[in-house]
């Protein structure tokens, strides 16, 4: 996923999708408060399209705040495995920010 602003990459996330959960790698920003733009928008892309669930990966403090949970790795399997198997993708086209306003 990136963020693109005036021409310049200014927030971007690396993650993979199995089946119907999404997973983070690593994100970055380089503009005040685009990081904070950048977990929303996804979090809303993510809720919209069918995601079971998002693994935001190790525990920081900050993703609290946008509502993380902590499970312990067997109550993680056991979720997963509970889940459908449909496998969903993101999209290889551009999707402009402004499509996401209407979801606030």
């Amino acid at each position: 996923m990136e963020i693109w602003h005036d021409g310049k990459l200014v927030a971007g996330e690396i993650g993979f999708t199995t089946h119907n959960v999404y997973a983070s790698l690593s994100g970055f920003h380089n503009e005040d408060d685009i990081g904070t733009v950048q977990m929303c928008v996804l979090g809303l892309f993510l809720k919209n399209n069918g995601y079971a669930y998002w693994d935001l990966g190790m525990e920081l403090e900050y993703k609290y705040r946008y509502g993380a949970i902590s499970c312990t790795r067997d109550e993680q399997e056991k979720y997963h495995a509970s889940l459908g198997k449909e496998k969903l993708t993101f999209p290889k086209e551009e999707i402009k920010l402004s499509d996401f306003l209407k979801y606030l």
